[in-house]
């Protein structure tokens, strides 16, 4: 398992926000607003863009924009992460 991995999965196993992101994308295929993310997991807008730059800062997920307005989306390795939680 590579470092970047390794890391990552540290992130979603100690994060629970991130951990709930990661699965709310991985269960939506991805393309959700932040907007959304904040609505739908009853996350604070606040801790939700610190927790969405956490992940991106780690390339579990990426965007095509910036904070709330942005829709976020797995990386190559977010698809990774989710074939080795299932194993």
């Amino acid at each position: 398992m590579s470092n970047e991995m390794f890391s990552a999965l540290q992130i979603l196993r100690e994060d629970e926000t991130a951990g709930r992101v990661f699965e709310e994308l991985k269960r939506s295929a991805g393309n959700r607003s932040g907007w959304d993310l904040s609505r739908d997991l009853n996350i604070n807008p606040e801790t939700l863009v610190e927790t969405l730059n956490k992940l991106k800062e780690a390339r579990v997920i990426a965007s095509n924009g910036q904070g709330l307005a942005g829709i976020y989306y797995l990386t190559d390795l977010g698809f990774k992460l989710r074939m080795v939680q299932a194993a």
